[in-house]
């Protein structure tokens, strides 16, 4: 209770990543494998913010990308890397 569920943290990442995928490079994205780290536990009623990076072109037509769940104080939450 008062805790947010860890695969609901993972979805987050996910869609953010997805996103900036479409808004950046102009294709649909697909998750081939995501890992996520949890560092702290998020809670209810708190603000978070959740920030997406791209790396460079990966092999073939795959792309790599990492978000990162920041708390007010941007401090990390949760991390996540994945291969879409």
């Amino acid at each position: 209770p008062g805790i947010v569920h860890g695969g609901l943290t993972g979805v987050i990442c996910d869609e953010v990543m997805g996103n900036l995928i479409v808004l950046a490079r102009q294709v649909p994205a697909f998750t081939v494998s995501q890992r996520t780290r949890f560092l702290t536990p998020l809670l209810i009623d708190r603000e978070y913010r959740c920030v997406a990076t791209l790396s460079a072109t990966g092999s073939g037509d795959l792309i790599q990308a990492a978000a990162e769940i920041l708390d007010a104080d941007g401090i990390s939450c949760a991390s996540s890397a994945a291969t879409y």
